[in-house]
């Protein structure tokens, strides 16, 4: 089980139901910053949690954790520099998450990763141009992701295998 206390630091930690199994992973704060700086929100995935923190050199970005401090890393900055993508909606599809963050070019939108920072891709600009296109619902039913996005004239159902030629209203 994992866990994120946030006092007096923002800490991830795992335990097993026993106070000699509970374990600090990392602890996540920045000195002399204010507020969180994640983990959040846990998304297990295969062997590893994924999540969105920042580490004070990027923004709000995707990290991964094997429930080890040497195990924690970025997986990937998927919105280069300081700015943040705040991965968030992670919804397992299989081998793939799906997740939607945000980038400079297109806004917030559908990513999807394997678990690896190769692996981890922009999926589809839904509503071409910077304008965020508003996913929401994102749920997977028989292998295909399902949720609510504009297209910057209409709200509609989409689906999703994770590709961008499987992505559409």
């Amino acid at each position: 089980l994992f866990f994120i206390t946030s006092l007096p630091t923002t800490t991830l930690w795992r335990t097993n139901l026993t106070a000699t199994g509970t374990k600090k992973v990392v602890d996540l704060t920045i000195a002399g910053r204010t507020g969180s700086s994640g983990p959040f929100p846990l998304a297990p995935f295969g062997s590893k949690i994924l999540f969105s923190a920042t580490d004070g050199r990027s923004g709000g970005e995707l990290w991964q954790t094997n429930g080890f401090s040497n195990g924690t890393a970025l997986l990937k900055n998927l919105n280069p520099g300081s700015a943040s993508s705040n991965p968030d909606s992670f919804t397992s599809l299989g081998s793939r998450l799906l997740f939607v963050a945000f980038d400079d070019e297109h806004g917030d939108e559908l990513w999807q990763t394997n678990g690896t920072s190769g692996g981890t891709s922009f999926i589809e600009d839904l509503r071409p141009g910077t304008s965020s296109s508003g996913i929401t619902g994102l749920t997977v039913l028989n292998s295909v992701g399902y949720f609510s996005a504009n297209d910057g004239t209409s709200t509609e159902l989409w689906r999703s295998d994770g590709t961008a030629i499987g992505t559409y209203r």
